[in-house]
């Protein structure tokens, strides 16, 4: 809190022993990148939250890595502002072209700024894949609960064959899913 954000964003290059030069070098790009050249002279405690957390992100970036890891970033922010820095994260990532991991609870984050989504349950990786996959090919019932808004509605149905094609009886009605029974690639698809 007693360094300035140039000083607080140079700290990681200054441990790693880099040159001031290399450093001023550095640091001057990475706020440029970021927008945040204006608040270099300032304390941590005269910028807003929105700017605290670019502040972070230039100190990871100065550092050049080769994976990022953003721990739901945008968790303390307002909804107007977190519409905003995630537009910026996604512009961010594709503008260094590092790896990021981005974990968040938000659904609605996770689809609108990745590339791939990896869906866990306790530990576990359910679902891996694009957004449009998670959200209209999810592979069991966590998944296709968990993703959508408004929540997906589910019934149980029963899957028979009506006419030598796959059908689905759901209280007593008869949905034909127009597969013909025994087509190769569908059987994989309905677990025979």
């Amino acid at each position: 809190p007693y360094m300035s954000i140039r000083e607080n964003i140079a700290f990681p290059l200054r441990a790693q022993g880099v040159p001031a030069s290399e450093t001023r070098k550095r640091v001057d790009a990475v706020a440029e990148l970021l927008g945040i050249e204006e608040l270099l002279s300032m304390s941590p405690g005269q910028v807003h939250p929105a700017q605290g957390q670019r502040v972070a992100i230039a100190k990871a970036i100065v550092r050049e890595p080769r994976v990022f890891l953003f721990d739901e970033p945008l968790s303390h922010l307002d909804a107007h502002m977190r519409s905003r820095m995630r537009a910026e994260l996604k512009h961010l990532h594709d503008t260094v072209g590092r790896t990021t991991l981005f974990v968040t609870h938000d659904q609605a984050e996770g689809l609108a700024i990745s590339d791939r989504i990896g869906v866990m349950r306790q530990g576990e990786l359910v679902q891996l894949g694009t957004p449009e996959d998670i959200f209209h090919r999810p592979t069991d019932r966590y998944v296709a609960e968990f993703v959508g808004t408004p929540p997906i509605n589910l019934f149980d149905a029963e899957l028979c064959e009506s006419d030598g094609t796959r059908a689905a009886q759901v209280s007593g009605v008869e949905i034909p899913l127009g597969a013909p029974l025994h087509t190769p690639g569908v059987d994989a698809q309905w677990g025979k």
